[in-house]
């Protein structure tokens, strides 16, 4: 069954906070994924360039396909049994913390855990409207925009950017995963060669980060 005013808030979430600002909603609106990003900022340097703790960047090609497969069985379950399987471990439910069941409050302790190591454990792997965002952000109208004209191919954007996105939005040799428009590779930059504006992004000059 559809529930009229949840399809609806899905629409504006994707429009607003999807279509109009890469995952702005994602980024600055959902309190999970807030509370992860935070976990995982204080185990940064001053710089906020790596971790006090080493941090690891999962591959895009694993993350996404676990987070592929997490959907395909989230629907699979709801269409031919009725069943939610996001319900039992729902880490929504940390701000509701009466309605935990006992594997909720291991799995998402875990997730938390893993917040301090990794960015976003749970956006990255499981979120079902993460892997919808991530779709419909390739049409976003706002997004991190490299001036490869000023870029020196320093690489201190992609080395310091939480996840693998930097490295593809810089190079675009490779499909770009998520990019919760952080702001970290705007600070990063020594020259200024990164902006969130409009516009389509640039392929970047030949040969202009080969070794």
């Amino acid at each position: 069954a559809i529930f009229p005013p949840r399809f609806v808030a899905f629409v504006i979430m994707i429009a607003g906070g999807t279509m109009i600002a890469n995952k702005f909603l994602c980024s600055w609106g959902c309190q999970f994924g807030t509370l992860q990003d935070l976990l995982f900022r204080f185990n940064r340097n001053k710089a906020d360039s790596k971790g006090l703790l080493k941090q690891y960047k999962i591959p895009f090609a694993v993350s996404n396909a676990i987070r592929i497969l997490t959907f395909a069985a989230l629907v699979g379950a709801a269409v031919l049994w009725g069943t939610d399987i996001i319900d039992p471990v729902d880490p929504f439910k940390i701000f509701k913390p009466l309605m935990l069941s006992a594997v909720g409050i291991v799995f998402i302790a875990a997730l938390l855990l893993a917040s301090v190591f990794v960015y976003r454990p749970w956006c990255h792997l499981f979120c079902p409207f993460g892997l919808v965002g991530w779709l419909a952000e390739k049409g976003s109208q706002k997004k991190i925009q490299v001036d490869y004209a000023a870029c020196t191919a320093c690489g201190a954007c992609e080395k310091a950017c939480p996840s693998t996105v930097m490295g593809a939005i810089l190079k675009r040799d490779r499909v770009i995963p998520d990019c919760f428009a952080c702001g970290t590779c705007v600070e990063v930059c020594p020259v200024k060669a990164i902006e969130f504006k409009g516009g389509k992004r640039r392929r970047p000059p030949e040969g202009k980060f080969e070794k």
